[in-house]
């Protein structure tokens, strides 16, 4: 089966490639000699406030779908429960995405960033006591906390449009894009390092202060 469904890959990206016609050279050299340099991207103001923005909040946004199922049994939730949990959670982040992403084509981008911040903050502090609360609260807080999740993964690259122009956007999102790796790491390490001394609400409360830093420097952004 996987044999198979490696040829139908194969065949769809040779026929997708076929497809593609190169650029004529005189367009790619002038394309080229518009863009920015990498070093010059990475070492703007912005490049550096945005990936710190990103690493602090990805962090709280992919440590929480990370571990909230372990977290989850400390409070007593079955794995029943919590599979039909994940199930929403992973519907709740690509719905999150799609809203998100309009609302920043409707209104621009720091004014539906700040609101998500604002709300990944206040849902993953509240997360310690809706999984005391009872089932229904703490599905509610995983889904919203899923939905601010895909919020960053749809706003961040439009971020990185308005900052950097079409030219510039995919080298510069593809230089920040390590973030996300940064952020998880990160998360992982507050994780342990955390919850055997201080316990689940410490890591959650910590996650939030970072969520609203990272509120803090979008405000320094040029968009």
């Amino acid at each position: 089966m996987l044999r198979k469904l490696a040829l139908v890959y194969g065949a769809v990206v040779a026929v997708g490639g076929s497809l593609v016609a190169p650029r004529p050279a005189a367009a790619a050299a002038a394309a080229a000699a518009d863009r920015t340099p990498a070093r010059a991207i990475v070492l703007s103001r912005n490049f550096g406030v945005l990936y710190a923005a990103t690493v602090l909040c990805a962090s709280a946004g992919l440590t929480s779908a990370s571990v909230y199922k372990v977290f989850a049994t400390t409070a007593g939730h079955g794995d029943g429960f919590l599979s039909g949990v994940g199930a929403v959670g992973a519907l709740c982040n690509g719905l999150g995405r799609l809203a998100w992403g309009a609302l920043v084509d409707a209104r621009g981008f720091r004014g539906p960033f700040l609101a998500m911040l604002l709300a990944q903050a206040a849902v993953t502090a509240a997360a310690p006591a809706a999984a005391n609360a009872g089932p229904r609260a703490f599905l509610a807080t995983v889904a919203a906390a899923f939905f601010c999740l895909g919020g960053i993964f749809s706003m961040v690259p439009s971020a990185v449009g308005l900052l950097f122009g079409r030219g510039d956007a995919a080298r510069a999102y593809a230089l920040l894009f390590n973030a996300f790796a940064v952020a998880s790491l990160g998360g992982v390490s507050a994780a342990k390092a955390l919850i055997p001394k201080l316990g689940w609400p410490a890591l959650y409360h910590a996650l939030a202060a970072a969520t609203l830093a990272a509120a803090g420097l979008t405000l320094l952004l040029d968009v």
